[in-house]
C-alpha cells in the first residue's frame, strides 16, 4: 500500500523505489493528478522528517482511514463512514 499510495513501480528493487522516494518542494503532503479523467492522490511522505510530523501525519492517516475501510468492508460489508452515516 505505501508504494502505491506514493505512485512508486513496485517492481524497482527496494533501493531504487527509497531513491524515487522525493518530499515536495513546497512541503505539501499529497499532489492530485487526473489520468484519463480520474482523479488521482499522489502522496510525498518526507522520510526525513519524524513519523508525527505534519506532512508524515497526513500520510500515516490515510494508510490507517485506507486499513480501517478494508477491514469494516471485509467484516461488514460497508466503509466505515459508511457506517457513521447511517
Amino acid at each position: 500500500m505505501f508504494w502505491n499510495l506514493c505512485d512508486i513501480d513496485q517492481s524497482l528493487s527496494e533501493r531504487d523505489r527509497v531513491k524515487v522516494l522525493k518530499p515536495l518542494e513546497d512541503g505539501a503532503a499529497f499532489v492530485i493528478t487526473q489520468v484519463d479523467g480520474k482523479e488521482t492522490t499522489v502522496w510525498h511522505p518526507n522520510c526525513s522528517l519524524a513519523v508525527d510530523a505534519g506532512v508524515n501525519r497526513k500520510f500515516v492517516k490515510e494508510i490507517v482511514d485506507r486499513v480501517m475501510d478494508n477491514e469494516a468492508v471485509s467484516i461488514y460489508g460497508t466503509k466505515c463512514v459508511d457506517m457513521l452515516l447511517t
